[in-house]
């Protein structure tokens, strides 16, 4: 794949990670409270660590949900929106958590060849780029 596909491709899915961060920020009222615990716990490490490289980044943050989410993965943000307690609040934008869950997948499945400079083929390529579709529709309603 050439280098501008590739970028073209890498820049929308940090747009559609970035819409995403917010669609659980704006859907979950800034209640970091609500995140999953678990997925909270496995960032604390991450956080830690950036404070303690630079301490002027502990300006408090790190006890809103913006900046806990920031360190959420791609898998992290769908374990968020997909968790048995919250996917009530979030089934009127995704209505089917089955096809949510083939989406996410397709587009990680990209994301990480593109960002690891993985070989794929054109399958991850078109599956990924139905993703893009998908998600940029769907995050525009």
């Amino acid at each position: 794949m050439e280098k501008p596909v590739k970028e073209n491709l890498r820049r929308k899915i940090g747009q559609i990670e970035e819409s995403l961060r917010n669609e659980v920020i704006q859907t979950l009222g800034n209640d970091k409270e609500l995140l999953p615990r678990h997925l909270v716990d496995a960032c604390i490490g991450k956080m830690q660590q950036e404070i303690k490289e630079d301490p002027t980044k502990d300006d408090g943050r790190f006890n809103r949900i913006e900046g806990i989410i920031i360190h959420f993965s791609l898998r992290q943000i769908q374990d968020t929106i997909t968790a048995r307690s919250l996917w009530n609040n979030f089934e009127g934008k995704f209505r089917n958590k089955q096809k949510l869950n083939e989406r996410f997948s397709q587009l990680v499945n990209l994301r990480n060849c593109i960002d690891h400079s993985r070989p794929y083929d054109t399958d991850i390529e078109k599956d990924g780029e139905a993703s893009i579709y998908w998600f940029e529709k769907v995050l525009r309603s």
